[in-house]
């Protein structure tokens, strides 16, 4: 599974870019609500990341879409978790870290 967080993103606007996100890289739900408000987490099933460098280009591709659905600049945090993990493998940030492998 991969979780994204996206924020700020006004209630409104989540859907928006939940079906963005859906068209282009297949995310399945989203959540509003989340802690901090304005936060909203969207879910991933079903993609398989091999490497941190297969990893840091889907968070690319994740930020650009989020980025032009909602029309703002957004901080967005991903995470990837394999099949049967609570503990994520890969985790980027547009905050400017490179995707870690866990």
């Amino acid at each position: 599974m991969t979780r994204c967080w996206a924020a700020p993103l006004a209630d409104s606007g989540a859907e928006q870019v939940w079906r963005a996100l859906q068209r282009a890289e297949r995310f399945y739900m989203y959540s509003t609500g989340a802690d901090p408000p304005g936060t909203v987490l969207f879910s991933l099933q079903d993609r398989e990341f091999a490497s941190p460098e297969e990893f840091a280009k889907f968070a690319a591709r994740v930020q650009a879409v989020v980025e032009q659905a909602s029309q703002q600049p957004c901080a967005v945090e991903l995470a990837y978790y394999p099949a049967g993990s609570l503990a994520p493998k890969f985790q980027a940030s547009s905050s400017g870290s490179k995707p870690s492998p866990m």
